[in-house]
């Protein structure tokens, strides 16, 4: 699976866990997704830079880190 396989599979799996009691969390991977399917070679350049959509892509990640529940934190460290 590749790398960014991998990143759209976690992305689905944080919004989904994250569906009610953190829908901030929901919302961020839902546009992490978007931006991934809308120019997936472009994503990947951005994230390997630290581009302009680095931050987007990552926010949730970040966030699910922070939210101190093992599974979501699981899930965002991947």
């Amino acid at each position: 699976m590749s790398s960014l396989a991998f990143l759209v599979t976690e992305l689905q799996s944080l919004a989904s866990e994250t569906r009610r009691k953190h829908p901030e969390i929901r919302e961020a991977a839902e546009k992490s997704l978007a931006i991934l399917r809308a120019s997936p070679e472009q994503a990947t350049q951005n994230l390997a830079s630290d581009g302009p959509q680095s931050q987007d892509l990552l926010r949730p990640v970040l966030m699910g880190c922070a939210t101190r529940n093992a599974k979501v934190v699981a899930i965002s460290l991947g």
